[in-house]
């Protein structure tokens, strides 16, 4: 997504600049795959605070960046929740992966029936389902979708495992042959072990499908390699492989430092000498290129940005030569019509805060102006829907704070957690919505301005994976609509 054009780098507020960190950071990882919208919705956030500070708004970009970095969290648990309920199917999406470019680099020809690749699109089209699913809090099709995409990543991975077993199986013919029994006997043996349980899926002996099938080919193929090297030095009389193996451990943790990426479920994997010292050329040239553009960038922008001043402030001075007393009126108005309604709007929310104590209700402003009143206080038998009598006083200061608001319209929004049936759970939140409805317009209000709604479990604001989530997501929410755009602004006598 792209953010708007913000201020010169330099000029960058530090809290914008840090959520900004914040979002590119998570956006380059791999999490960022499992909630893609709600990462956009950050950045867009992200993007309305920018703008705020160019128009020097402090307020506006304190509470933009506060609902980008709540999102931010929101994306960071998804991705936790995806990895933590659907972590085998990840496991058997990379374990896909891994085989079929194996056989491709090996050169290995399938034949119709053992070409994965249309069960590979079906699953990578049900996993991206999932995602989207689970984004949404569509818990049960999250699971659906995710079974689904299991189901065709296992049959492709079943398809290539016979070509798997007789290509590793040759393989390690190969190394053994070639001597790996005295020269590589660690590795070789080890391929062998991760061989066996391969066979005994391929041969019906074994019903568990093995993770990382691959390994064992890459064992045995390593164990070649080693043959080869440790053959050539027949001379020493010291433990070649052992050699060998300290040798790729300094370079794997160079090749860390370097920030060059490294399978850690791989058990050969390694990084050439050639690839190190090209990495750490590498990472030298980007750094000097990037201080040198970054000067640039640094000293362009300034230049734009004087201009722009420059230019800017000669329109502004010769339209106040031109037209000063109209001016000036038109923006003393203004400017008194904009504070009157924030000091306005101010006082209404701080009304409404004082009406509550903190663990009764939690007050939430929307960027639309839209106000959200989550009566945490307000709590329900379970499977009931009737209010008990202890309730009264908090419904009737309720009706208090929906006099302030008497211009807008309202809506009641019920909420219950994912226990129990799905269509049970948004019938209860309907009707205790209502229950809220019926006690405030027996109270006063008017009817016409409450809408009751029930969205059961599909609208969660914490996992459901643990009891105090639950709690949280059994709430009701009191929406106090955002002002049609045409509205005119209440008198400060009805606040």
């Amino acid at each position: 997504m792209l953010l708007p054009a913000s201020l010169p780098a330099a000029e960058e507020q530090p809290e914008i600049a840090a959520v900004r960190q914040h979002i590119e950071a998570f956006r380059s990882g791999t999490d960022a795959m499992f909630a893609p919208r709600t990462v956009e919705r950050a950045e867009a956030y992200l993007g309305a605070a920018m703008l705020a500070g160019q128009r020097h708004r402090r307020d506006d970009v304190r509470e933009a960046l506060e609902q980008a970095e709540q999102a931010l969290s929101e994306a960071r648990q998804t991705a936790s929740t995806f990895r933590a309920q659907f972590g085998k199917l990840l496991i058997l999406r990379d374990d896909v992966r891994a085989v079929l470019e194996a056989l491709q680099h090996e050169g290995i020809e399938l034949s119709e029936a053992e070409q994965p690749q249309p069960l590979i699109d079906k699953a990578e089209t049900l996993l991206g389902a999932a995602i989207a699913a689970m984004e949404d809090g569509r818990l049960n099709e999250t699971r659906q979708q995710a079974e689904a995409a299991g189901r065709h990543y296992r049959q492709a991975l079943e398809r290539m495992l016979p070509a798997l077993t007789a290509l590793t199986g040759r393989m390690i013919s190969r190394a053994a042959s070639a001597g790996a029994k005295r020269y590589a006997p660690q590795t070789l043996q080890a391929a062998r072990d991760r061989a066996a349980p391969l066979r005994a899926y391929t041969d019906g002996l074994a019903d568990t499908l093995p993770e990382h099938p691959d390994s064992a080919l890459k064992l045995a193929r390593r164990a070649l390699d080693l043959t080869h090297q440790v053959r050539t030095w027949r001379k020493n009389s010291g433990s070649h492989e052992m050699l060998v193996l300290e040798a790729r451990q300094l370079r794997l943790q160079l090749a860390k430092a370097l920030g060059l990426a490294i399978d850690p479920d791989d058990p050969i994997a390694d990084i050439g000498e050639a690839e190190l010292l090209g990495a750490a050329a590498g990472l030298q040239q980007a750094l000097r290129a990037e201080r040198r553009a970054h000067a640039a960038d640094i000293e362009r922008l300034n230049d734009e940005h004087r201009r722009q001043l420059e230019t800017s402030l000669a329109e502004e001075r010769q339209r106040c030569i031109e037209s000063r007393n109209a001016q000036l009126g038109s923006l003393k108005e203004a400017f008194r019509a904009k504070l009157e309604r924030e000091t306005f709007e101010k006082k209404r929310r701080t009304a409404i805060a004082e009406l509550f104590r903190p663990e009764e209700a939690t007050i939430l402003a929307n960027l639309d102006g839209s106000l959200i009143i989550r009566l945490t206080g307000l709590q329900f038998a379970p499977n009931r829907s009737s209010i008990d009598k202890k309730y009264l006083d908090l419904v009737r200061r309720l009706k208090k704070a929906l006099e302030i608001y008497g211009d807008r319209t309202v809506r009641i929004e019920g909420h219950t957690d994912n226990q129990g049936d799905v269509k049970f759970n948004q019938l209860l939140s309907l009707k205790r919505a209502e229950a809220v409805r019926d006690l405030l317009v027996s109270a006063g209000i008017e009817p016409g301005r409450l809408k009751a709604l029930g969205y059961g479990e599909v609208r969660p604001i914490a996992s459901n994976e643990f009891a105090k989530g639950r709690a949280m997501n059994r709430r009701i929410d009191i929406v106090i609509d955002a002002p049609a755009q045409d509205q005119k602004q209440p008198k400060k006598a009805g606040a």
